[in-house]
């Protein structure tokens, strides 16, 4: 089975600042309650689509540690009196990778980091980076779960995400 997702996270006026860079992409909310919104990047097949068509939507790239310093520092200008996190996974039957970057109020606190499979077994769960980078976000993990599912990232790909999760007009 897989799972690779590339998704920017923060509140909602967070994200509506950081589509003024990419006005055509759209906002997620993962589960009904959920207190953050995510602007997923589209995978490569919806990404070629979405250029013929003329819109502006984020690339993304390979890995979070594939951001160049550039990239890394105007990215955090979005962050300014907020929080804002990068995630992405890539896993199929069991390996793969996570990563993750978080900028708080303009400066990139954490990352970016990536983390094998093979290494997930010498750290606890709280540990990997994406859990890292949701809970300085103000994600909580409640009743047994981390904070990735907490979040709601059980989606498997962006068109499950995009089929499943609520669109934000």
């Amino acid at each position: 089975m897989s799972h690779e997702l590339e998704l920017f996270v923060g509140q909602r006026a967070t994200l509506e600042r950081l589509r003024t860079r990419w006005p055509d992409a759209q906002l997620y909310r993962l589960t009904p309650d959920a207190k953050f919104t995510v602007l997923p990047i589209m995978d490569w097949e919806a990404y070629e689509h979405a250029q013929s068509e003329g819109l502006c939507v984020p690339e993304g790239w390979a890995e979070p540690t594939d951001l160049t310093p550039t990239e890394i520092e105007d990215l955090a200008t979005f962050s300014v009196g907020a929080a804002l996190a990068y995630v992405q996974t890539n896993y199929f039957g069991g390996r793969g990778w996570q990563g993750a970057i978080l900028w708080h109020d303009g400066i990139c606190i954490y990352g970016p980091e990536v983390m094998w499979a093979d290494d997930e077994a010498g750290r606890a769960s709280n540990n990997w980076p994406i859990n890292r980078a949701l809970r300085g976000l103000g994600v909580g993990a409640v009743l047994g779960w981390d904070e990735f599912a907490t979040l709601g990232l059980g989606y498997r790909s962006y068109r499950d995400l995009i089929e499943r999760a609520t669109r934000l007009t």
